[in-house]
């Protein structure tokens, strides 16, 4: 019988919520809410857990050649796709930028013109501040999975963890030895250098998801240990809040970039993970326990919550790109200076709308004869 594995669409679904209610009203109730843990964010979660999705697809279809090759077909048109729709948003954005002077994005003129501008973008060096500096990472990441999981069906996976660990290390030092954007482009917003880890991370966890789960059961010990440390690091970043540190209690200089999201820091690294898990176990437990949960408002609420990430979480990608033109034309009208309770409202507002769009089905095409699935093979989306 096959099933999708719901509590990963459910952190993803938590991971796209937060990223939205910050992009569209970054005062919000929702993004205080989404963002409580500090330190890991939006993009923290969804590259770990889009990692944790294709390893588990991809240990469950790379076995048998034929199916094997489908996949990996599949994962680079998703690639595609994916940059395709980067650089016309990107176009947009710059001619937006060079029409009305609004969104944080290169100046076309200093790009050398629209041919230029053009090579540029379709070559990822030129990338928008405005919340288009994210989609590039998945283009990458995506279109090398395939490489990535035949190292690991070759057996290569310690040597792939090492290699990826010291270009994350390298990255922590130079987090512009792979120029992508260009290093004079302006502020580097994410170091593909450095998160490509965190994709390999996820990876290797989804891959290797049942002996990993087996092996912290056997151990109860250290997953006493990783609850301290996630309680350790969880309290240390809440003293980079203002609050605190208009107090006095803000995180000394020299901490913070042990938490830094531009090199995904280690001591954010290691945070972001441990979240991750923490959500994922109790997105599970909360799944289990609803099956059987009494009648209440309460449950109700949080049943309806619940279902809202599961909807947006499927459809992740699409939810990502859905919630673009939204962000945009927030930032363009000057959100981050609106009232309180405008944010509240267009946060709430936007993340229904995804919602809503992620429930429509797309048109399928006639069903191909496939081969049958093994007995709990995940049916997950890569989305």
């Amino acid at each position: 019988m096959s099933r999708r594995d719901t509590a990963l669409d459910v952190v993803r679904g938590f991971g796209m919520v937060a990223m939205i209610a910050a992009h569209v009203g970054p005062l919000s109730r929702m993004t205080a809410a989404t963002h409580l843990a500090m330190s890991v964010g939006a993009a923290d979660i969804f590259v770990l857990v889009s990692g944790v999705t294709i390893g588990l697809l991809g240990a469950a279809r790379t076995a048998d050649a034929i199916r094997r090759s489908t996949f990996y077909r599949g994962l680079l048109r998703k690639a595609g796709w994916l940059w395709l729709a980067h650089v016309c948003m990107t176009l947009v954005v710059l001619r937006i930028r060079a029409s009305t002077g609004r969104l944080d994005a290169p100046d076309v003129d200093a790009l050398g013109g629209w041919g230029q501008a053009l090579v540029q973008v379709a070559t990822l060096r030129v990338q928008p501040l405005a919340f288009m500096n994210i989609l590039p990472l998945y283009v990458l990441f995506i279109g090398a999975a395939p490489a990535a999981l035949e190292v690991f069906r070759r057996g290569g996976t310690l040597p792939l963890f090492l290699a990826s660990a010291a270009l994350w290390l390298v990255a922590q030092a130079r987090p512009s030895v792979i120029p992508l954007p260009r290093p004079d482009g302006g502020y580097l917003a994410f170091s593909i250098a450095a998160w490509q880890f965190a994709f390999v991370l996820g990876l290797l966890m989804g891959h290797g998801k049942a002996a990993l789960e087996a092996w912290w059961a056997r151990h109860p010990r250290l997953l006493a240990i990783a609850t301290g440390l996630l309680l350790a690091l969880f309290t240390v970043a809440q003293f980079q809040r203002r609050s605190l540190g208009r107090l006095g209690l803000g995180l000394p200089e020299a901490w913070r970039w042990w938490l830094a999201k531009e090199s995904w820091a280690p001591a954010r690294a290691v945070y972001a993970v441990l979240f991750v898990a923490c959500l994922y176990t109790l997105a599970k437990r909360w799944l289990d326990f609803e099956r059987s949960a009494p009648a209440g408002w309460l449950i109700v609420a949080t049943r309806s919550c619940v279902a809202i990430l599961t909807v947006i979480g499927r459809q992740s990608l699409r939810s990502f790109l859905l919630h673009l033109p939204i962000a945009l034309a927030a930032s363009a009208l000057g959100i981050w200076v609106a009232p309180r309770w405008l944010q509240e409202i267009i946060a709430f507002a936007a993340v229904g709308a995804v919602a809503l769009a992620a429930t429509v089905r797309r048109p399928r095409a006639e069903a191909r004869p496939r081969a049958t699935p093994s007995l709990g093979e995940p049916t997950i989306n890569v989305d």
